[in-house]
């Protein structure tokens, strides 16, 4: 495109270039005094002709080289402009294929880093989960023991108990047969004592009766009275009257003993003959 406009604006230059030195010949022939003709006139005529040609075809020339110059400059700057944006082109292509090739590598680490990221979460995942099953594991190992020794220690305790239980039994069992020995013995002598103050003068043989007794700590008697009677109120009142003469009881002195021995209230059968 620029060529073309080179070329009609050079034939324009030419044409009208052309143009004016014909105006100026014509001019100068309209308007010049008629010379005598002459032949030799003629001639300079034509040599003036020739020569006004021969320098317009240079000026032309000139303009033609000039134009042609100024396209080469134009093309030469195009070129260079080509060039440069070509080099840009590549500078460009080049920075973009390091940018993508940056990214990628950017790109990469962060994909490396997010699965490391991912196995270390993973991994902290199955840390905290084995760290939460050895504690359920070392918790149930030593609720277990716990269990275990707590079940040996009621299981030694039941055994205790029932050691002691036993034992309390047998030393029950001894304490209730020293106390029925010691009350068999008390009673004995209770009844030595009121049968050594009872008077049998003129009473008939073979009565008896049964006394009910009650008395305080150290043998004293409070109350006594005929809870059986004899049939025989004389046998009776003596029987009465050889308890309260038989007073106080050979008791125990310790208060606690005379009251295992339950020796407040007592019964006493009472048959002098015996």
């Amino acid at each position: 495109m620029r060529f073309s406009r080179l070329t009609v604006r050079s034939g324009f230059y030419s044409v009208m270039l052309h143009a004016v030195v014909l105006v100026l010949l014509l001019v100068g022939v309209e308007f010049a005094p008629q010379p005598t003709p002459r032949v030799k006139p003629q001639n300079n005529i034509v040599k003036a002709v020739a020569i006004d040609n021969k320098q317009i075809e240079a000026e032309l020339q000139r303009f033609k080289q000039i134009e042609k110059d100024k396209a080469n400059k134009q093309i030469a700057k195009q070129k260079a402009l080509e060039k440069k944006l070509t080099e840009l082109r590549r500078i460009t292509a080049i920075a973009e294929k390091k940018r993508k090739a940056e990214e990628k590598k950017l790109a990469d680490i962060r994909k490396k880093k997010a699965q490391e990221s991912k196995k270390r979460i993973q991994e902290q995942k199955k840390l905290a989960q084995l760290k939460k099953q050895q504690q359920a594991e070392a918790e149930r190992k030593r609720l277990a023991a716990q269990k275990q020794k707590q079940d040996a220690e009621n299981k030694r305790k039941a055994a205790e108990a029932a050691l002691q239980k036993e034992l309390a039994s047998e030393q029950a069992a001894e304490q209730r047969s020293r106390d029925q020995q010691l009350l068999n013995k008390i009673i004995s002598d209770i009844y030595e004592r009121v049968t050594s103050n009872f008077n049998k003068t003129g009473l008939p043989k073979g009565l008896s009766c049964t006394l009910r007794v009650r008395l305080i700590p150290g043998g004293d008697v409070i109350e006594v009275f005929i809870e059986k009677s004899s049939g025989n109120d004389i046998f009776d009142r003596r029987a009465i009257t050889a308890v309260k003469k038989s007073s106080p009881f050979p008791v125990p002195s310790d208060i606690e003993i005379f009251d295992r021995l339950k020796l407040r209230d007592n019964t006493l059968p009472f048959k002098p003959e015996d």
